[in-house]
């Protein structure tokens, strides 16, 4: 049986080492997947605790090797109220989306009224300046 996980490839916009720590993940999460599976049997032969868990330290040094070579970060709120809810990932850019033409568009009102604001003033300054 292959493993479920695809061969680490950088996909287009992805470095190698994107790639690889994608790659170890998806190796250390099978390795967790089988140590699961072990700790619910009826009858697990202890002898192969000690590969289970040689298999689960390796890979979790290579995740964490590998995940000092990237240069990717990945906001909280998208970890913690999309993805962890359920949500698709691209929910949440459509949000930072919407989210940033709302500012944009306040932004552009703010504007518009201080431009209004100093026409106001230099209109007032000149009728003081101008002679009676």
């Amino acid at each position: 049986m292959g493993s479920p996980c695809p061969p680490a490839r950088a996909a287009a916009g992805m470095d190698k080492p994107l790639a690889d720590l994608e790659s170890e993940i998806c190796q250390t999460l099978v390795t967790l997947d089988r140590i699961d599976r072990f700790a619910q049997a009826d009858n697990p032969d202890n002898r192969i605790i000690p590969d289970h868990l040689d298999k689960l330290v390796r890979g979790l040094s290579q995740v964490s090797a590998a995940s000092g070579q990237t240069k990717a970060t990945v906001p909280a709120a998208l970890v913690r109220e999309f993805v962890d809810a359920g949500r698709s990932p691209d929910d949440f850019s459509a949000a930072q989306l919407d989210e940033t033409v709302k500012k944009a568009d306040t932004l552009a009102l703010k504007q518009q009224a201080i431009g209004m604001l100093a026409d106001t003033i230099r209109e007032s300054a000149a009728d003081m300046l101008r002679p009676p």
